[in-house]
């Protein structure tokens, strides 16, 4: 099951902007500093999280926008992006907690529908965008500040009162789809915090892994495991009250080295 927190759209559309580089908003000491967590029994690797001036900006949906179901399928996703790294892998475009789409550098809109898995429509109700450039480590970068790269919107499809509370939301970047090859092959965990306006937040995010391996993943910035055995796994990432959950599947059988 994929799930996804979702928090209030408050009042009408605004247009977003793109603020200078700037240091990131402060987060409690613990949130940065607790120590790292591991009971899985895993082998974990830190991966450095690249730094980069690439920079993106969504211009639809407007924060805050409602959309008509009717429409909503066909309604056009559109960014705007700056100074992308040449080596890097493109734009990642992802709606709440589904698989993310990797587009080329040169993409700038995407329709709606194709953010759904095939055969569904998009929802009523709130929905979160998230999209990023990606680094040629497959991460998504910072800037000098130590700020990610990512930005986030919130919207609605259809008419509803909205929820009492604002929340914001984790984006769950990586792992995402089938692994195939050797179980010592390390699979990319990467989670981003969003505030309820859609900015990055410099918080932890804890990871829980179920399946044949099962336990909590706790480390600063994006990390690496190994070993895992064939079969499915539900992941999800917690912070600040909100989570996000995909599964993922492993073929350790497949593409072993001869």
């Amino acid at each position: 099951m994929v799930f996804v927190a979702f928090s209030a759209c408050g009042g009408g559309a605004r247009a977003p902007e793109l603020p200078p580089p700037s240091a990131p908003l402060a987060a409690a000491p613990s949130a940065l500093e607790a120590k790292p967590l591991n009971t899985t029994g895993l082998s974990v690797e830190s991966l450095a999280i690249p730094s980069s001036r690439a920079r993106v900006r969504v211009i639809a949906p407007l924060f805050g926008a409602r959309l008509a179901l009717a429409s909503a399928r066909d309604f056009e996703v559109r960014w705007l992006s700056e100074n992308l790294d040449a080596d890097g892998l493109g734009i990642d475009v992802e709606l709440d907690a589904n698989r993310p789409r990797r587009l080329p550098a040169s993409a700038a809109s995407i329709l709606l529908g194709s953010l759904v898995p095939a055969g569904e429509e998009p929802s009523l109700g709130e929905h979160w965008l998230f999209v990023a450039p990606i680094s040629a480590s497959a991460l998504v970068p910072r800037d000098a500040a130590g700020a990610r790269a990512a930005v986030a919107v919130r919207f609605s499809i259809g008419e509803g009162a909205p929820s009492a509370t604002e929340r914001g939301a984790v984006w769950l970047h990586e792992p995402e789809g089938t692994y195939n090859g050797p179980n010592d092959a390390h699979i990319p965990f990467e989670a981003i915090a969003f505030s309820a306006e859609g900015a990055p937040l410099p918080l932890r995010c804890e990871i829980r892994l179920s399946g044949k391996r099962h336990g909590e993943l706790d480390f600063p910035g994006p990390f690496s495991i190994a070993e895992l055995e064939s079969g499915d796994y539900d992941v999800t990432a917690f912070v600040a009250g909100n989570a996000s959950s995909r599964t993922i599947t492993v073929n350790a059988e497949l593409g072993r080295p001869k």
